[in-house]
């Protein structure tokens, strides 16, 4: 019995031991893409051209380019409160006055504007409206 106990404490503090030694050295985990559950890359950004962009404009695969950034809204266009067609005529394409407006002259709110970061895949490359 006294020979578990021992063998339990040894395995016990070289556990902490190797948290102590792998805690110091600077390195991080790296973060999860709660998207693909696969790791994040940190140190360089995705771009794509609106060409990129206009490959996927249908509700199917809908994403916008807006203030120079772009966004994977496929999941969201279903959920999104106005008509499908307002929504979807974006699709693929450069959507900044759209958004900006909501085709009536209206910004979108503060809640919209966070919630649209969620979708956020990349930047845009040559030209765009900001």
């Amino acid at each position: 019995m006294k020979t578990i106990v021992l063998i339990a404490t040894l395995i016990f503090w070289c556990g902490i031991a190797a948290i102590l030694v792998l805690g110091g050295s600077g390195r991080e985990l790296p973060a999860i893409s709660a998207k693909s559950g696969q790791p994040e890359q940190t140190s360089a950004v995705t771009t794509y051209s609106l060409a990129d962009v206009a490959r996927h404009g249908s509700a199917e695969s809908c994403w916008m380019a807006i203030h120079g950034k772009v966004y994977d809204v496929t999941a969201y266009a279903p959920h999104h409160p106005s008509n499908p067609a307002v929504f979807q005529k974006y699709c693929g394409r450069e959507a900044t006055i759209g958004f900006d407006t909501k085709d009536r002259g209206r910004p979108h709110s503060s809640t919209a504007k966070r919630r649209l970061e969620e979708f956020y895949i990349g930047e845009l490359v040559g030209r765009s409206i900001n």
